[in-house]
C-alpha cells in the first residue's frame, strides 16, 4: 500500500512537472510570438518611416533644384533668354533714349529761358546807357 502510494506520487509529481514543462513551454512560444510581433511592427514602423522621408527628401529636392533637361530642351531655354535679354535691350535702350530726350529739351527749354532773361537784361542795361 505505502509502494502504491509512493507510485502514485510519483505519478502525480510526474503529471505536474509535465504540466509546468508544458506551461513553460507555451510561455516560451508565446513570448517569441510576442518578440516576433513586435519585431515585425518595428520594421513595418521604420519602413513606413524611410519610405516617408525618402518621399519628402524627393518633394523637397524636386522643389529647389531644376529637373535635367535634355539637349533640344536646352536649346529651346537658350533661345528663349536670348529673345528676352533682345528685347531687354531694346526696351532699355528706348528708355534711355526717352529719358536722354527729356532731358535735353528741359536744357534747351532752361538755356533758351536763361537766354531770353539774358537779352531782357542786357537790353535794360543798353537802355539805360
Amino acid at each position: 500500500n505505502n509502494n502504491h502510494n509512493q507510485h502514485s506520487g510519483r505519478r502525480a509529481s510526474s503529471a505536474v512537472e509535465e504540466d509546468d514543462v508544458a506551461r513553460a513551454v507555451a510561455l516560451i512560444a508565446a513570448k517569441r510570438e510576442q518578440v516576433r510581433a513586435r519585431t515585425m511592427l518595428a520594421l513595418f514602423s521604420v519602413s513606413l518611416l524611410w519610405c516617408s522621408s525618402l518621399s519628402a527628401a524627393d518633394a523637397l529636392v524636386g522643389a529647389v533644384l531644376p529637373m535635367p533637361h535634355r539637349p533640344a530642351s536646352v536649346a529651346s531655354v537658350l533661345n528663349d533668354t536670348f529673345v528676352l535679354v533682345r528685347r531687354a535691350e531694346d526696351e532699355y535702350s528706348a528708355c534711355a533714349e526717352r529719358q536722354s530726350s527729356g532731358c535735353i529739351a528741359t536744357v534747351r527749354a532752361s538755356a533758351d529761358s536763361e537766354a531770353r532773361r539774358a537779352a531782357g537784361a542786357e537790353a535794360r542795361n543798353n537802355a539805360t546807357l
